[in-house]
């Protein structure tokens, strides 16, 4: 809370798995979903660690409530931001392109009626719909998808390496401005360039080890409950194997 207040503007967090982890965000920070307006633009910020994915309850009534406004022209633009890309799971045309990421344990999407709403939505009105759990052998930061419908499907993320890019976002009158703000200096494509046909065509590019990630990859595995599980399980089996061979 001390480092937003000083940031001295508004900041909303879709939240993810890892601000999540201590169990008590929502006492310090507040709501893990909720929707707001500014100017004619609704947003709708979504918490897709509740639910295994699934936008049902609440969440369901947020966003279908906006979607609602949207495609009847109540509103300009309809913004849904969440951490994992769980549109991605039932659309084929997205299979593979997000490996290692934070995903639904059944992979079943963002549940019934989600996308169908979201394109009839876009008759009335521009939407969209950006995450960010994208995983680590991504080609770029940024993924721009726009659908028949007009439902532009986004993703940005940053992971300590030389791609590593801030999608920003302007909207006017005019309409909404993706452009991509590198964090290297590397020289980007334009945004809209940055679709699923450019994420194929460099799928497999080797990506160098970036040695600086290696303490947080250490620390992740030895943090982990599961390993310290392993490490029991393998005393015991090396214990009872000792007995056994000593007899």
């Amino acid at each position: 809370r001390v480092f937003y207040d000083q940031l001295g503007i508004p900041v909303f967090n879709a939240v993810g798995n890892h601000d999540l982890d201590g169990g008590d965000y929502e006492a310090l920070l507040g709501p893990t979903s909720f929707a707001f307006d500014v100017g004619p633009d609704r947003f709708v910020v979504l918490d897709t660690e509740r639910d295994d994915g699934r936008i049902i309850g609440r969440q369901a009534e947020l966003l279908f409530e906006a979607t609602e406004l949207a495609g009847q022209g109540r509103i300009r633009n309809l913004f849904v931001i969440s951490h994992r890309p769980v549109w991605a799971e039932v659309q084929p045309m997205f299979d593979g392109l997000f490996e290692h990421n934070t995903r639904s344990v059944l992979a079943q999407g963002p549940g019934p009626g989600v996308l169908e709403a979201l394109d009839a939505a876009a008759a009335g009105a521009g939407v969209f719909w950006f995450s960010g759990s994208m995983g680590g052998g991504a080609p770029s930061s940024i993924l721009w998808q726009v659908m028949p419908s007009g439902v532009v499907y986004g993703m940005s993320a940053v992971r300590d390496e030389p791609r590593d890019a801030l999608l920003l976002i302007s909207v006017d009158d005019g309409g909404v401005h993706p452009e991509a703000l590198s964090l290297t200096g590397r020289e980007l494509p334009a945004v809209k360039d940055l679709d699923v046909a450019y994420w194929r065509s460099r799928q497999g590019d080797p990506q160098p080890f970036n040695w600086r990630l290696l303490p947080l990859k250490t620390w992740n595995v030895i943090s982990d409950r599961a390993f310290w599980w392993g490490m029991a399980a393998m005393l015991v089996m090396s214990m009872l194997l000792r007995r056994i061979v000593r007899r």
